[in-house]
């Protein structure tokens, strides 16, 4: 068969953190080299709410595959995701724009792409600058506005119901 571009997003149990989303990274990595494929790139999505409960889970870790390969590849995955208990959904899809594979494949990152971003963090200084004096002069007049105006919003409503009263007195 011939190679194509197919994009996978697969949905894994939230329970297992960083270390479960690499376990099963590296398990697809394995059976994409098996197959003589290649991951383009491997980007996570994070956890977030599911539409609707599945297999009595609200939340899910999402997985995003970029890759080439040919359609055995994709049957054997689909076929791995259905038996791996931690995975939730999955969708294969073929991209169907005219590209270099080659090219493609030159430039793949692999699962490296999703653990990159999380070894090359630097520390970032936190710069705390305490407000001058005459920035918080403004504040504290708005908050003296609004409550002015709450004050006299209240004061209206008082007379209104006030007004209220007499009409249903008389």
């Amino acid at each position: 068969m011939t190679k194509k571009h197919y994009e996978m997003t697969t949905i894994l149990k939230p329970e297992g953190g960083p270390d479960a989303t690499r376990q099963f990274a590296e398990r697809v990595d394995g059976i994409v080299n098996e197959f003589g494929g290649k991951i383009l790139s491997l980007q996570s999505w994070g956890e977030k709410k599911l539409a609707y409960e599945i297999k009595k889970n609200l939340k899910g870790h999402y997985l995003f595959f970029n890759l080439v390969a040919d359609g055995d590849l994709i049957k054997e995955l689909e076929r791995n995701f259905n038996i791996w208990e931690n995975v939730l959904k999955f969708m294969s899809i073929r991209v169907d724009e005219k590209e270099d594979l080659d090219q493609l494949m030159s430039e793949a990152r692999g699962i490296a792409s999703l653990f990159e971003r999380n070894e090359k963090k630097e520390p970032v200084e936190e710069k705390i600058e305490k407000p001058a004096e005459k920035e918080e002069e403004p504040e504290k007049q708005g908050v003296d506005d609004v409550r002015k105006y709450n004050e006299e919003l209240q004061k209206t409503l008082r007379v209104e119901d006030d007004k209220e009263e007499e009409d249903v007195e008389l």
